[in-house]
């Protein structure tokens, strides 16, 4: 081999290291180099296809969930702003994926207070004929904005095909969104590596390996938040628009997201977020939560599916709701204190669990509204916890959480859904009021029978 060529092999090595790779402008096909984890037979592989959309679009249950919602977000001081206003005329054009991505809750609490989506319309035909989630990825540099696009996709992506029948899309629109959200989150790759220089893909079953503060860690930018956010929209729009592999992919997604839990049923990847631990950490039941609903939907028991370590998706929703009372439980992995945002960890050691929550504003109401199936199959004595009369804020004025930059549908949508028109008297709100109906009519009963010497 002769000296020139070596030369010129090196040289273009060294051009290709250097070069930015446009990393989802190539998603559009399965020419990428992805990283298949092999997983152990599972009846949830068998899951076929629903013939049609499984949820209800619109019960008793729903309305009234949306009419109360409606109400107390009319003079919510966020909305009141004119950020739906801003994100609606930002949306239409711009090609910032900051600017998409800070408009996530806006869109999902707009929605709830309006009941409309005409704010929200034009961002998506923006990211349908423009396609502005174009993000540049090298080999050493963190890409915020690799994290940013996947996060709007999938985010946007969900909710399009929850409420699809809601938007008001001409058939030529409607097509191009329809087909933008399915090619892009078919062909999403989670497995490719951000950082590959100093991070690997993360292998699910390597726990030691996630959250460690060194060269050669797992990028959890593969096995965190954006495959969760993933795994609802493919399993949603694959439901939605009849695509078996988007399908699919979702119940692979699904899978590979329980193999990051422990043998004791932690979820890894956030445990070993430090001082955000507990933060990061609530989000679980969120998205356990709505796994529960979907597969519940088209017939299968998540709730009872067993993970390879043994363990069932009830148990996992077992240990959250300790986690929620002594989030010491987590120091087994929090101490590695990964990626903190600033945050203290040894005044996060120092503050109670009740503390904690409150400094993220988190509720144990919230918890348990996003886990209705659980308390309701498995823990009726959680039932206390239950906000039949749930605020969006709480009384301090701080929010409570309805929507989040990870998702942007009210989980107890999801759970309402499931319920049919002959079957939402049975609904634990529904029966709580009627009881409560009931107590006061006896009282006045009694009140009036002693009044009148009866």
């Amino acid at each position: 081999m002769s000296v020139s060529f070596m030369v010129q092999v090196g040289v273009c090595l060294a051009l290709f290291t250097l070069m930015p790779i446009h990393l989802n402008a190539a998603e559009h096909n399965d020419r990428q180099a992805r990283t298949p984890i092999k997983m152990e037979p599972s009846p949830i592989d068998a899951l076929r296809l629903p013939p049609s959309w499984p949820f209800s679009t619109s019960n008793q249950l729903l309305d009234d969930n949306r009419n109360e919602l409606s109400i107390r977000l009319k003079d919510d001081l966020f909305l009141s702003k004119g950020q739906p206003d801003q994100c609606k005329r930002s949306g239409e054009y711009t090609k910032s994926i900051s600017a998409l991505a800070n408009c996530l809750e806006t869109a999902g609490l707009a929605f709830l207070e309006t009941g409309q989506l005409s704010h929200l319309e034009p961002t998506l035909l923006n990211l349908a004929k423009n396609n502005p989630l174009i993000y540049t990825n090298t080999p050493n540099d963190f890409s915020p904005d690799r994290y940013k696009a996947r996060s709007v996709l999938t985010v946007y992506g969900a909710f399009y095909a929850f409420y699809y029948d809601r938007f008001e899309f001409t058939d030529a629109d409607r097509k191009a969104v329809d087909q933008y959200f399915e090619t892009q989150l078919q062909y999403l790759n989670m497995d490719d590596v951000g950082q590959r220089n100093e991070q690997v893909f993360c292998n699910p079953r390597n726990h030691a390996n996630i959250g460690i503060n060194k060269t050669g860690r797992a990028d959890i930018n593969t096995c965190e938040s954006n495959r969760w956010k993933a795994t609802i929209a493919q399993l949603l729009l694959g439901i939605r628009l009849q695509n078996e592999t988007l399908f699919r992919r979702g119940i692979y997604n699904t899978r590979f997201m329980l193999l990051a839990f422990d043998e004791k049923g932690i979820f890894v990847p956030w445990a070993t977020r430090g001082a955000l631990a507990l933060h990061y950490s609530n989000e679980v039941p969120r998205f356990l939560g709505k796994l529960t609903e979907i597969y519940h939907a088209i017939g299968y028991d998540f709730l009872a599916h067993t993970l390879e370590n043994g363990l069932k998706v009830h148990q996992l929703f077992d240990l959250y709701f300790k986690v929620f009372n002594d989030k010491s439980i987590l120091d087994k992995y929090a101490k590695r204190q990964y990626a903190q945002k600033g945050e203290n960890y040894g005044e996060y050691l120092d503050r109670s669990t009740a503390e904690e929550l409150k400094k993220w504003r988190l509720t144990k109401s919230a918890f348990a509204r996003e886990s209705m199936r659980y308390i309701e199959t498995y823990r009726p004595d959680l039932h206390s916890l239950v906000d039949c009369n749930f605020n969006p804020r709480q009384t301090n004025g701080e929010p409570n959480r309805l929507v989040t930059s990870f998702s942007i549908i009210d989980p107890y949508e999801f759970y309402l859904s499931n319920f049919g028109d002959d079957t939402t008297e049975a609904e634990f709100c529904q029966t709580k009021r009627r009881e409560t109906i009931t107590e006061r009519e006896t009282s006045y009963q009694r009140f009036y029978k002693l009044q009148n010497g009866l």
